[in-house]
């Protein structure tokens, strides 16, 4: 088990992203802060609306669940080639972990109203509290992209001195990073799950020398 995880513990990255991005596009149509009460308040009184984020909602956290594993991966790959005590290592694990808390907690704020509204009835997600949620779950989004943005940093730094990555992806990393920190304009979500996918790609491809061939 160990050398299957050492060999394919990365690729659960990709996994995830490819899950995260099913995971909106089953649910692309959901109303925003910005809309109309009478447009909430139909959306909510569809079942079929409703389903569609309950099935999302659990899409993306199986997705959350991928991507946690290849943060840790990744953190045993990084270590590996930094030099002791993987403090660079370690603060990029920490920080992809309070990335995909801070997901997950943004997208039950954002289909909260769903379940309300199958738990009870449509009747109940008042607009002006939907309003609520749903900016405070895409606050909180950004937040967990910003974060995000140290992992790719240190992942970098460690690359750009050990060959963990291939340099050409080391100084993109650098860039997405930057960029992340404006996740308010959404784009740089959507870029940090692209950093992900490749990054589990590479990981998997380029098997470290340590691994036993299987």
């Amino acid at each position: 088990m160990f050398r299957v995880w050492e060999r394919w513990g990365a690729s659960l990255g990709a996994v995830g992203a490819v899950l995260w991005v099913v995971a909106f596009l089953v649910d692309n149509d959901s109303p925003g802060a910005e809309d109309g009460d009478a447009k909430i308040q139909a959306f909510y009184a569809s079942s079929s609306h409703r389903t569609r984020e309950m099935v999302a909602f659990f899409i993306f956290l199986l997705g959350a669940l991928c991507v946690t594993s290849f943060y840790g991966a990744l953190r045993e790959r990084l270590a590996d080639a930094e030099d002791s005590p993987a403090r660079i290592s370690q603060l990029a694990f920490g920080a992809g972990l309070v990335s995909v808390a801070l997901e997950i907690t943004a997208i039950v704020l954002f289909v909260g109203p769903a379940f309300t509204a199958s738990d009870t009835s449509a009747a109940d997600v008042v607009p002006d509290t939907f309003r609520v949620l749903n900016d405070t779950g895409y606050l909180l989004w950004v937040s967990a992209t910003a974060i995000g943005a140290i992992t790719v940093w240190a992942s970098s730094a460690i690359a750009l001195r050990r060959g963990v990555f291939p340099r050409w992806f080391a100084w993109l990393g650098v860039l997405v990073g930057i960029v992340q920190l404006f996740a308010v304009f959404f784009f740089p979500i959507l870029l940090g799950w692209a950093w992900i996918l490749v990054a589990s790609v590479l990981l998997t491809w380029r098997r470290p020398a340590s691994a036993p061939a299987l």
